[in-house]
């Protein structure tokens, strides 16, 4: 990516900017021994981006520093994160390549409900480790192509290699490490001004290593899905996919196993201009790898998210909101999950470059009918609310 890099910038007359921020949050969580605590954490941040008519090149650093349960046992985490993002695009074609790198202590008590990977919409609606700390490395490299074949068709692809997952055998015992390789093509055709068609290929393969309790296991999916896209009025739009997976899972020293899945996927967004509001929903029916076990569990998934943003770009306040619920599909099947997250935001922007936020979150999660040996099943629901102060300098452009 480096020689890239350079050949060009040496080519092209790139502008620059660069910006830097800071993120603070102050949180009161429930802790299931030490009952309330507070956790602070800071997230100062530098972005540069050089681009010209046709290429971009972004950079952002952000460590994130955390002091958990401040009133309690005061525990502190260091977590670097590293992203790297390189674009050239003409009229009808878009190539990028992206690197993200992250590393140091983690934890999953603030709750935070973040967004999927890759392009299906959604929350990220994956078991949580209720460990508080542990040593945590992720690294994803992703290379994109869309190009516009014609007036009416597109192709777009997406191929990425992530590693994530306890940095070593304590942590391990946490989170397993998985990685492996991921792509995905998809065509479309536009049928008029309101419909398209398309038809969407995926193929993984993810190991996850032994750690804690887990086993080595392999999983190779490849999924093949027919889409319809159709705008029903002027501010809602309508997406419905349905195809077939292939499961080949091999657990440790066990023959592979090979098992076919119904997929589902569908997804439908409202905006109301004039209220300025924006209602996304999603559903989906899937073949998961649970990042804690490394055992594929079919499960059905819904989330929903509502932003009302009546600011201008100066000052003014929204409201946010997300919601998702996964559940395992049979519900009473070994290792069953039910799973539930949710966050509800405030946030007032009193200039260009503050903003405040205040809010809660929430998650649940119940694994049932846990073999002896298994991860702990149904565990107490955890809540955070939090106040939060978001500081962006003026750009400095070069």
């Amino acid at each position: 990516m480096s020689a890239l890099l350079g050949a060009v910038i040496a080519t092209a007359a790139l502008r620059g900017t660069l910006t830097f921020g800071d993120r603070t949050e102050s949180r009161f969580r429930n802790d299931p021994i030490s009952g309330v605590v507070t956790d602070f954490e800071t997230t100062p941040s530098a972005n540069l981006l050089l681009a010209d008519r046709r290429v971009d090149f972004t950079a952002t650093y952000g460590p994130r520093l955390t002091l958990l349960s401040i009133n309690a046992t005061p525990t502190p985490q260091v977590f670097q994160r590293l992203a790297l993002g390189l674009a050239w695009h003409d009229r009808r074609t878009r190539v990028a390549v992206s690197e993200d790198v992250s590393y140091g202590s983690q934890s999953y008590v603030s709750l935070i409900v973040s967004p999927t990977t890759g392009t299906t919409p959604g929350i990220n609606l994956q078991r949580f480790t209720t460990a508080q700390t542990f040593r945590y490395v992720s690294e994803r490299g992703t290379v994109t192509l869309a190009h516009q074949l014609s007036r009416r068709w597109r192709l777009t692809s997406l191929f990425d290699y992530s590693v994530s997952g306890g940095v070593n055998a304590d942590a391990q015992t946490a989170i397993p490490l998985q990685k492996g390789p991921r792509g995905e093509v998809t065509v479309d055709h536009r049928l008029s001004t309101r419909d398209s068609v398309g038809v969407i290929l995926r193929a993984s393969y993810l190991v996850t290593l032994p750690g804690g309790i887990t086993v080595r296991t392999e999983n190779t999916m490849i999924d093949l899905l027919a889409s319809y896209r159709r705008l029903l009025a002027r501010d809602l739009e309508g997406t419905l996919s349905a195809g077939l997976s292939e499961l080949a899972a091999k657990i440790d020293v066990a023959p592979v196993k090979y098992t076919p899945y119904v997929l589902v996927e569908t997804t439908l967004r409202k905006t109301f201009a004039s209220q300025h509001l924006d209602l996304r929903l999603s559903g989906r029916l899937s073949p998961f790898v649970d990042r804690l076990t490394g055992l594929v569990d079919y499960q059905l998934q819904a989330s929903t998210s509502l932003a009302y943003t009546p600011w201008s770009l100066r000052k003014g306040y929204s409201v946010r909101g997300q919601f998702g619920l996964a559940q395992s599909v049979p519900g009473d099947k070994i290792n069953s999950v039910t799973l539930l997250l949710a966050e509800l935001v405030f946030s007032a922007r009193t200039s260009t470059h503050v903003q405040f936020d205040m809010g809660g979150r929430f998650g649940s999660q119940n694994i049932r009918n846990v073999p002896a040996g298994g991860l702990a099943g149904t565990s107490a629901p955890s809540w955070a609310l939090f106040l939060g102060v978001t500081f962006t300098s003026l750009p400095q452009r070069f």
